[in-house]
């Protein structure tokens, strides 16, 4: 597998391919769902680690960003979900992150966003992408290999026991990081609780506390709310993604960030990636795809000052 792996990895990231055989995404499937489920639901990382927002299908704003930074045994990365769904390459997308967890496993780490349910991906691209491109009867056997991906995938990262990491973002339902000990996987993902909160929720200025959001799943969270959180569970930043933001990421208050991470999703948004140091210290590298032009400007990935 590992030679097999090797050439999934060298044919997509340094190559030109844009798909892989049925054989080889079964196999990597089965693969990594056994080692995601080997990693707790809440992962707990040592610093340092790039961490990238939504992906969305975008293989090629990826595979540049990776070229960029360094992708692993380089560099240490932690992505936040919706790597599937709206961009033409979410297959691809997914099978190359697979690959490279089950090459470095230690180097990258994935969670689940809320596209990576069997209810969203069937409806926003991913299933029909699939048929599209595998065919009918391939095609349903692959997104549904990938759905029991997803089924296993990690729900939250706490990094460096400070930075608090997920695809939506907080939950009134969380006072104890003991509550992941009960999440049992695989997990398809509810319509209320905890799960639907860390992968629906949003931040929002016209509460102080939480209300019903308007996505119709989970709810949005205000400042006290955050400040709560954090106060309760020990945390200094909460980072998460699941918004299309036009300069790539944005603060709420002092203790959180969104970042998204697919360049052009609506119009010309940037995209973003935080840097987060050995000493948490944390930096934002951001990034706007020039118009009709291949991204291969020496200094395309330019950095913010630390946060």
């Amino acid at each position: 597998i590992r030679n097999k792996v090797d050439d999934i990895i060298g044919s997509i990231l340094y190559g030109n391919s844009k798909s892989v055989k049925q054989e080889d995404i079964t196999e990597i499937c089965l693969r990594s769902r056994e080692l995601f489920l080997s990693e707790h639901v809440l992962l707990r990382l040592a610093p340092p680690f790039y961490v990238f927002g939504d992906i969305h299908g975008q293989l090629d704003d990826l595979k540049f960003m990776l070229n960029k930074i360094g992708a692993p045994p380089r560099n240490r990365l932690l992505f936040l979900g919706d790597y599937v769904d709206r961009g033409q390459h979410g297959v691809t997308t997914i099978v190359l992150l697979l690959a490279l967890k089950l090459r470095y496993p230690d180097q990258i780490y994935l969670l689940r966003g809320n596209h990576e349910t069997r209810l969203v991906n069937r409806r926003y691209g991913f299933f029909d992408e699939c048929l599209g491109k595998h065919g009918i009867d391939v095609g349903l056997q692959v997104w549904t290999a990938l759905q029991h991906v997803f089924n296993c995938l990690p729900l939250a990262a706490l990094v460096g026991k400070r930075i608090f990491c997920a695809h939506g973002g907080i939950s009134d339902s969380l006072v104890t990081f003991k509550q992941f000990d009960r999440i049992v996987r695989p997990a398809d993902v509810a319509d209320v609780g905890l799960m639907v909160d860390l992968l629906w929720s949003d931040p929002s200025n016209k509460t102080e506390w939480y209300q019903p959001s308007h996505r119709g799943a989970s709810s949005v969270f205000g400042s006290r709310a955050i400040s709560t959180f954090c106060q309760n569970l020990g945390i200094d930043l909460i980072v998460r993604a699941h918004q299309c933001i036009d300069e790539g990421y944005e603060m709420f208050g002092t203790n959180l960030i969104t970042i998204f991470s697919a360049p052009a999703y609506t119009e010309n948004n940037a995209a973003a990636i935080l840097k987060i140091e050995p000493d948490l210290t944390c930096q934002v590298l951001t990034w706007r795809k020039q118009k009709e032009e291949a991204p291969k400007i020496p200094n395309a990935m330019s950095p913010t000052s630390p946060l």
